[in-house]
């Protein structure tokens, strides 16, 4: 497989990736998926699956240093209380970045800031 035909092949980048506060002192993450496999949005569902499965690479960094690393199979991920306590992340900002993990690569990253 070239160069070329495995970027024809790697997904698209989460899109509007949000962040609130989950109540309970924690942080909800959310994103978007995009597909390879369809670009209309016809009746306002989901854009279709162009990959075997639905997983999702999240990062939490701080700088360069990878605080957390998670995979998800949900458009969305909560960065809990003790998760954030066991970090020792309190009062800090970190950098999230979500990947889509394709069938055959890794997709581009989303990213967004938390301020914790």
């Amino acid at each position: 497989m070239s160069c070329a035909d495995r970027v024809a092949l790697t997904p698209l980048s989460p899109v509007h990736l949000t962040v609130r506060a989950d109540g309970a002192g924690g942080w909800a993450i959310g994103w978007t998926r995009r597909s390879r496999n369809g670009w209309r949005w016809l009746n306002g569902s989901d854009a279709p699956l162009a990959e075997e499965r639905e997983l999702y690479a999240l990062r939490l960094l701080e700088g360069a240093t990878v605080v957390r690393s998670v995979e998800t199979g949900d458009p969305g991920w909560t960065y809990t209380a003790a998760m954030i306590a066991g970090d020792g992340t309190a009062g800090r900002m970190l950098e999230i970045e979500v990947r889509q993990r394709g069938t055959y690569a890794l997709g581009r990253p989303g990213r967004a800031v938390l301020a914790l």
